[in-house]
């Protein structure tokens, strides 16, 4: 039997998380051998299963899988509020009423391990409507089901007007059951995790496959073991918790600085880094528990600072990570993100190493010995010295 998918529209949200879900979908069946994939194209994929049983089931087990692994970390990040709009339908999922207080994530781990699926539900794959001029409307399947609020910040021709702020269109999205189970599996799968901005506001942050997903996985489909796979992106950062792209630029130099520590190891994985991986795009949401609004999306292609970097040895790696680090964390953060950014325009081919490093030997130096414990202020001066020699004779 053959099933059509179709994806959401273009440059959406909902594009995105149906990607999410579906990158991890085509990495295990790619991997089982029991279902074909045929890319017909960039919005457009069908499967040809022996029986409508065996695709049905094997959509079932994703979705549960997907609840058992994020089960297994949720634990160890923030949670968030469900918000009172999406209470209803979460409930009539979830099949009872959800609690007082009981979070949004750890409701999708229920939902996602009790996941079941009738062979009616999979024709709804092949259904998406488009329609409407000042407020459009996307049905995904049937008007069963509304878009989760965590991830309803999308505009219809969306713009920014000074002084009025973001403007554009209503979108209205509803979809049926399949495709809500869908959604939340790739809320699931995209979550990094949360921080507390201050009282009463959080930041949500998520990891996306790209946008043209499908090109890539046409073309050479082990794409997806770089980033689903045992050594893929995607579950690396994961294992990263509680570092998170609160701010852009040292986060990137931060997690390119693991990648390559890691990828030295084996030269074979790294070759494949640089020749494959493919932009990753992130979302940094800010939410009060009433409204969810995205602050920032930024696609990212990270071979070629990971390419730069593999060229240090550990020790200049491991610096270079602990000041992105610093400028990550630290309230008293300026220091080491002018460091960082200008490292980070280095490395990406705009300005020459100098400039980085006489900030860093001029600047960055004394202002950590100004304020570290009078019997650390030699050994700071002495490793940091020593990273300034390094760096400099890889640099010649």
């Amino acid at each position: 039997m053959k099933i059509k998918m179709i994806l959401p529209p273009p440059n959406t949200t909902i594009r995105l998380l149906v990607l999410d879900f579906l990158s991890r979908a085509l990495h295990i069946i790619t991997k089982l051998g029991t279902i074909d994939i045929y890319v017909i194209d960039t919005d457009t994929i069908e499967f040809e299963a022996p029986d409508t049983d065996t695709f049905r089931t094997t959509l079932e087990d994703m979705l549960k899988s997907i609840g058992i692994e994020l089960e297994a970390r949720i634990n160890n990040v923030l949670d968030f509020s469900i918000h009172r709009n999406d209470k209803e339908k979460l409930s009539q999922i979830l099949g009872r009423q959800i609690g007082t207080g009981e979070k949004f994530m750890h409701v999708l781990v229920e939902i996602l391990k009790n996941a079941s699926l009738t062979p009616q539900d999979l024709m709804d794959l092949s259904k998406i409507s488009i329609s409407g001029r000042k407020t459009l409307s996307i049905v995904m399947g049937a008007k069963n089901f509304p878009l989760p609020q965590c991830a309803a910040f999308d505009r219809y021709e969306s713009r920014y007007e000074f002084p009025k702020g973001r403007y554009g269109g209503k979108i209205e999205i509803r979809m049926s059951k399949i495709w809500y189970l869908i959604i939340l599996a790739g809320i699931a799968l995209s979550y990094l995790g949360a921080k507390v901005v201050k009282k009463g506001t959080l930041e949500l942050y998520f990891v996306h496959v790209p946008f043209n997903l499908l090109e890539f996985y046409a073309i050479d489909p082990t794409i997806l073991e770089l980033i689903h796979g045992n050594n893929g992106i995607v579950p690396f950062l994961k294992h990263l918790t509680g570092v998170y792209p609160n701010r852009m630029i040292p986060y990137i130099i931060y997690i390119s600085c693991e990648v390559a520590k890691r990828l030295k190891q084996s030269k074979e994985l790294l070759n494949l880094y640089l020749d494959k991986l493919p932009e990753i795009i992130f979302d940094r949401v800010m939410t009060t528990g009433r409204a969810y609004t995205l602050i920032e999306r930024y696609p990212v292609f990270l071979r070629g600072l990971i390419d730069e970097l593999s060229k240090f040895d550990d020790y200049v790696l491991n610096e270079i990570s602990r000041c992105a680090q610093r400028a990550l964390w630290d309230k008293d953060f300026e220091y080491h993100l002018n460091f960082i950014t200008k490292l980070y325009l280095t490395l990406s081919g705009s300005t020459g190493i100098y400039d980085a490093i006489y900030y860093y030997g001029r600047v960055l130096i004394e202002k950590e010995i100004e304020t570290a414990d009078d019997k650390k202020k030699s050994m700071i001066r002495q490793k940091m010295m020593k990273f300034l020699k390094k760096i400099l004779n890889l640099s010649e």
